[in-house]
This record gives structure tokens, sequence and C-alpha cells, in this order.
């Protein structure tokens, strides 16, 4: 699954996209953000699509009963697979009208191989950023009034890249062309064009490289330092693969 990003510049995203977008919110560049600390992502809503704003990492529906109730939702809704997002509660009230991209200039991912994990960045091959596919939802605290933003990221079956990647569950982020990208965001879509759209992308799109173990070891160190995404040699995987 897709829980650890990292985040373009505001002039990168600016111009992969080439058009004129306007930045809403301020967010930060990051190198290494990890989904269960619920941080902002920059998002493009299908109800605005010429604006891009931060909103909170984790869906939390529209219906959730208190903040207890939301905060337990969020850390089970940072994806959300494309098998099931119109039948699944947290997902289905949001699928035709509150579909999104998530901007990211990259993620990361574990191999597994025995008892070891061996994370890998994950990162474009052509295009500047990788335009997610992702859906939003309005969540209201009914005890102060407050209205809560949030997203969660679509996942697809694994392209054989990512299939040799993310080798256990064999999963990987919807990732869009600029072309699907746009028809993404329409409002018009029926659902089995949408279903048309949720495929894994061709594995020309990315490239890949392994990197530190630092990344799984956020919760016990800064992992969100420009090196993160360095390249790391491990010599017993190329001994693997060969």
């Amino acid at each position: 699954m897709c829980f650890h990003v990292q985040l373009p510049e505001k002039i990168v995203w600016a111009t992969a996209l080439d058009e004129d977008y306007q930045l809403i919110d301020e967010y930060d560049k990051a190198y290494h953000l990890v989904g269960f600390n619920h941080p902002d992502l920059p998002v493009i809503k299908q109800e605005t699509p010429k604006t891009v704003q931060a909103i909170q990492w984790g869906l939390i529906p529209h219906w959730a009963q208190n903040r207890e109730k939301a905060t337990e939702l969020q850390n089970f809704t940072l994806n959300a697979t494309c098998e099931n997002i119109f039948d699944k509660p947290s997902f289905r009230d949001s699928v035709y009208k509150k579909r999104c991209l998530v901007l990211v200039s990259g993620f990361y991912e574990n191999r597994h191989e025995g008892k070891l994990k061996y994370p890998y960045f994950i990162y474009p091959a052509k295009q500047k950023i990788f335009l997610l596919g992702g859906l939003t939802s309005e969540w209201v605290n009914r005890e102060t009034g407050e209205m809560v933003e949030t997203c969660t990221i679509i996942t697809t079956p694994a392209n054989p890249l990512m299939e040799k990647i993310h080798n256990t569950k064999k999963r990987m982020p919807l990732i869009f062309t600029e072309e699907q990208a746009k028809r993404w965001l329409s409002p018009l879509l029926t659902k089995e064009e949408i279903q048309g759209l949720t495929t894994p992308c061709n594995e020309e799109m990315l490239q890949s490289h392994t990197v530190s173990r630092l990344v799984n070891q956020f919760q016990q160190r800064d992992s969100n330092v420009e090196t993160i995404s360095a390249p790391v040699t491990y010599p017993e995987l190329a001994l693997m693969d060969a």
C-alpha cells in the first residue's frame, strides 16, 4: 500500500502541470512523509480543478459520529483499493463527486526477502511529478462546528515492476498520465468510465532504486531528510536478482 511519500516544491508541480494553477494553502516540500502522521498533501479537487490546496491525509467520511471515531477511521483510510471504492461506506459517497489528484514527487515501498525489508524509492521516469488518483471528503465536528477536509490515495494491483518491489501485497498507487488525470477530474464520468481509469500504470512511467532503511525507522529517528531518497546498494539483492 502507499503510506510513504515525497512532496515536490511548488515550482516543480507548477512546471509539470504547465497550466495556470492557484495555490490556496501553503505546504512545505517534504523528503519523506508518513501517512500515519496524517500530514497535509497537495491536492487538486474535482470541484476546483484549477487550484491546489493542502488536504489532510486519511479520509474521514462525513458520517463519522465524533472526533474519536474520526481519528480511528483515519488510520484505515490512508488508501482506498480501487476494487471497493464503489462499495465501502468510507469511500462510496466520494467516488462520483469528490475525486482528486494528489501531487507527489515519489513514494517509498518495501521489498521483503525473508525477515528483511529493503526500502525502495519510486519516482517518475518522464513526468516531473506523479499525479495520483484519490478521493476527498468533508467532515464536520459536531462538538465544535469545525469542518475538516481529508483525502485518500487509491491503490491498484501492481504492475510488473511493483510486483517485484512490493512483493507481498503487490499493490501500487493509482498513477495517471496527464490526459488520464484531466479525465479523472471530469464531473460527468460514469461508474464504468471511472473503473476504466483505475488500472495499473505502465511500468515505463516509473524509475526506482533502493534507499536507506531509515525509511522504516521514522518512529525512532527523523527520516524527513534530504538524503532519504539517495541510492543505497544492498549487495545481497544483486545476488538474488542475478
